[in-house]
């Protein structure tokens, strides 16, 4: 596989270095970027999309900088070994949500505040409550 055919509007994206398997997932809803690995999160700057063409070639010029960061070949024997004994864990769930703004009626807009209201209300009564003596 060539690093650069892998872009970062690709997600989720996963991949073997240094001793680690290492896992893009682009947020729509959020546009963040995540390079992730075990004990690793990298959350990867917008700029920084500009001046690396995937996730690999960004990944590789990070452990470059973070060389010490990284697991070296000894800790990396052990991990694999200690990975076999490990049970396995669940697929994680991929949940897709739509998020729909409609404008609100006159009607649907003063009973959203008074319910709003109503609950900073039942807060403060709460918080009263709370402080008075037993």
């Amino acid at each position: 596989m060539n690093f650069t055919d892998n872009l970062w509007n690709e997600s989720p994206q996963s991949w073997n270095a240094h001793g680690l398997t290492w896992e893009f997932t682009y947020s729509d809803l959020t546009a963040k970027r995540t390079i992730t690995a075990p004990g690793f999160k990298l959350d990867v700057k917008v700029s920084d999309t500009v001046k690396f063409p995937s996730p690999h070639l960004w990944l590789e010029a990070w452990a470059k900088k973070n060389k010490n960061r990284l697991p070296s070949q000894k800790s990396e024997a052990v991990t694999l070994e200690l990975e076999l004994f490990r049970s396995p864990e669940p697929p994680a769930e991929v949940v897709k949500s739509e998020v729909v703004t409609e404008e609100l009626t006159p009607e649907e807009e003063s009973e959203r505040l008074y319910l709003e209201r109503k609950v900073e209300r039942a807060f403060y009564e709460a918080g009263k409550a709370h402080k008075k003596p037993r």
